[in-house]
């Protein structure tokens, strides 16, 4: 499509659709469940002070999407049931689970169009559930996950498998454990306190150490490409979340306005070609901040997923 008759397409639509504020209604949602399950955050690790690494745990941080059971039905985290086939969920206990659908590393989006799939199919054979949490047992972190591993004791299958959870030493041991998980294609790790019981929402005792962040906004426009990407598009205008701000962009908070950024850098030739629509809620990858607090190499890692997913945190 050339960029003329595209962006004749777009003034047609609505001002509100326009400024991006399409909102994705799910059709099929289980709110109740999620509600009655709520679940914890991760919080950054590089803005957390541990003097103490007693008790701590680290483990890897899988790239898969996260599924919460509740002992009858998996549903994403915000509450989108999952629809897995029957021998799959007859792998799982009779009691709640936190954990990640995962197939490989570095396959978000393989592992993402299976288990999101309203019609799930033979490629399920491929998908872990890979559990870091028991939400509704009682005690520290290792507690809780007991139960776990004595059910997968007692019914060994390719299904259902426990993170393996290391006691960290020391602040050498857990660089030299991050180190080897990135090596091996690993987005990064998670750093919990195994003293406390369980609690939810976005934890200070649960942290995710990665080398590339990652954040969300919502496309609302399009620059036209230029030299080898004329007539296509050049980069994605994107509003910020104003959810992530005040976490992920605090300085940015105080222009009390939405903050626009542009990504084109990340962009494949299909997706100059045909971009993401407008209202659509995509992820990017950046490093670090600026000194105005904007997000530094921001760059298009993917389109989240239509049903309202977004990789475990």
């Amino acid at each position: 499509m050339g960029i003329t008759r595209m962006w004749h397409s777009f003034i047609q639509l609505s001002p509100a659709f326009m400024l991006g504020f399409l909102v994705f209604v799910p059709t099929k949602s289980v709110k109740s469940s999620q509600e009655s399950l709520a679940v914890f955050e991760l919080s950054d690790f590089e803005n957390a002070q541990i003097e103490n690494f007693d008790g701590w745990r680290m483990s890897e941080k899988f790239d898969g999407v996260r599924a919460i059971w509740d002992g009858a039905q998996l549903t994403t985290k915000r509450g989108h049931l999952i629809v897995a086939p029957d021998w799959f969920l007859q792998q799982l206990p009779k009691f709640a689970l936190d954990g990640e659908l995962w197939v490989a590393r570095q396959a978000f989006a393989t592992v993402s169009s299976i288990v999101l799939s309203q019609t799930p199919d033979k490629r399920w054979k491929a998908v872990q559930y890979l559990i870091f949490e028991a939400p509704r047992q009682v005690g520290n972190l290792m507690q809780r996950l007991q139960p776990v591993q004595q059910f997968v004791r007692a019914h060994p299958n390719k299904v259902l498998k426990v993170i393996e959870q290391h006691p960290i030493k020391n602040q050498r041991h857990l660089q030299d454990f991050y180190q080897r998980v990135l090596a091996k294609g690993g987005e990064g790790i998670v750093i919990r306190d195994g003293n406390t019981e369980y609690a939810t929402g976005r934890l200070t005792h649960a942290l995710k150490y990665k080398p590339i962040h990652e954040a969300e906004c919502v496309v609302v426009g399009y620059t036209p490409g230029k030299g080898q990407f004329e007539g296509w598009v050049g980069a994605l205008k994107c509003q910020l979340l104003p959810a992530q701000m005040g976490r992920l962009f605090p300085k940015l908070t105080a222009l009390n306005r939405p903050v626009e950024i542009r990504l084109g850098s990340g962009l494949t030739h299909q997706l100059r070609q045909v971009p993401p629509k407008l209202g659509r809620i995509i992820t990017f990858e950046y490093t670090g901040l600026t000194k105005t607090g904007l997000p530094r190499f921001a760059r298009f890692k993917r389109i989240r997923p239509s049903k309202d997913v977004i990789n475990s945190e």
